[in-house]
């Protein structure tokens, strides 16, 4: 079966492996001998060899003058071709304790997020979060390795995120989908802020006052027993429930069908200091 395939490929530069975006890159067939497909980079280090056959060995090759002379990649050596399982040049996976493959799966979520190159507003890239490995149930993600415009999805709310540590304060334009979220006392035991953020379909559990600021929040639950969950500014609420105390100081923005019950009966889960 033909199929345009796309693969991600990596350089050394000396000191670390980083996404290859420039060079010539072709793929060989047994027995070879000729170029088949010349790839042409799309963006991250992804390059695209057209209609690859699928089922078929292949090797990578390089070259620096336009095919006048070349040479195979030895770090690839000769791989088969799925047309099933294919990089995409702005979105991973992440499932923990599996082994990596660059562009396609990563074991941590600060590597793939660290993966792409130049993410912005017109390079919008995902990760997607499939599993938490078989020695714990959460995922811990330091807010330094957060970046802008690289979102996060979980394959549901099953999937336990504990994010933070060291940073109280966060400014970052993107999107955390289907994932169960602790605002923990790991290394932050004072009140939060979290400024552009967007948090869609996510449980919230915070264990020290929070502030959105200039932030989306849609179709969440917010689990905020005895501390305070305030929205600023331009912040965006709807078909939200929040447990505990919500305020709107200095607001400008909008909120809808939005129950704030602060109840007594509710029991915060045991606080995941470490994961």
């Amino acid at each position: 079966m033909a199929t345009d395939y796309r693969r991600t490929i990596q350089s050394w530069n000396g000191t670390a492996w980083v996404p290859a975006t420039t060079g010539a890159y072709a793929l060989r067939r047994d027995p070879y001998s000729t170029n088949l497909f010349v790839g042409s980079h799309v963006s991250n280090g992804s390059w695209s060899f057209g209609a690859v056959t699928s089922g078929d060995d292949y090797q990578l090759w390089y070259s620096g003058d336009s095919w006048a002379t070349s040479a195979i990649v030895p770090s690839f050596g000769t791989f088969p071709v799925n047309a099933g399982v294919q990089a995409k040049s702005n979105q991973v996976e992440v499932s923990v304790s599996e082994s990596e493959q660059a562009g396609i799966l990563y074991g941590t979520l600060a590597s793939a997020i660290s993966a792409f190159v130049s993410p912005a507003i017109t390079n919008q890239c995902l990760v997607n979060i499939s599993g938490t490995g078989t020695t714990s149930q959460f995922i811990t993600l330091a807010h330094a390795s957060l970046v802008s415009y690289v979102h996060l999805r979980g394959a549901s709310k099953h999937i336990n995120l504990i994010l933070g540590t060291a940073t109280a304060s966060i400014d970052k334009t993107m999107t955390l989908t289907d994932l169960r979220v602790y605002f923990s006392n790991l290394d932050i035991t004072t009140a939060r802020t979290y400024t552009n953020f967007t948090f869609e379909n996510c449980d919230i559990y915070c264990y020290n006052d929070v502030d959105f600021t200039n932030c989306v929040l849609h179709n969440c639950r917010i689990f905020n027993t005895g501390v305070s969950c305030r929205l600023i500014g331009t912040t965006e609420m709807t078909n939200c429930i929040v447990s505990g105390t919500l305020t709107t100081d200095t607001f400008t923005g909008f909120v809808a069908n939005v129950t704030d019950e602060v109840s007594a009966s509710y029991t915060m889960p045991t606080d995941p200091l470490t994961p």
